[in-house]
């Protein structure tokens, strides 16, 4: 692999990592709790989820390499989509209980004590902006690309 010409191979790579971690056994999953709904999803759906969305990502620069603008655009793309989601997934796992303990439910007087030290909210918010920045680094570098192309004067004989 030439990560330094084709930057867009550390996605492949990602992917790579990210369903061989759900191939691991466990047992744990992640709660949203949304107005009157609850919803809980495996960890490993997680995974797998993330595991897609960076293969994707890799075929579109697979196959649009060619006529991408910028490496360094790529190299942006790149870092603003793998750092956000692996804080993400540190987030998440931080966030669920360990194998086989039952989860424990504390009294009211303790959620002072229980109180993260971040916010959720604005860790995801902020996670879920610097990914769409990145894709849309990814739509600018196409499209400059493909502008280039276009308005490159044919070679005359």
């Amino acid at each position: 692999m030439k990560i330094k010409s084709r930057p867009y191979e550390l996605l492949g790579l990602c992917a790579i990592l990210v369903f061989a971690i759900s191939l691991l056994p466990t047992s744990n999953a992640v709660d949203f709790n949304s107005h009157d709904t609850y919803l809980v999803i495996s960890m490993r759906h997680v995974y797998w989820l993330i595991a897609a969305i960076f293969l994707f990502i890799w075929l579109l620069y697979f196959c649009f390499s060619s006529v991408l603008l910028s490496k360094k655009l790529t190299w942006a793309n790149v870092i603003l989509t793998i750092f956000p989601v692996m804080i993400l997934l540190v987030a998440l796992f931080a966030r669920t209980s360990l194998d086989g303990v039952p989860r424990r439910y504390y009294s009211f007087t303790e959620f002072h004590n229980m109180k993260p030290w971040y916010k959720k909210e604005v860790l995801y918010s902020g996670i879920l902006a610097t990914i769409v920045v990145g894709q849309l680094i990814f739509i600018v570098n196409l499209l400059g690309g493909i502008i280039k192309r276009i308005s490159k004067p044919a070679p005359t004989l």
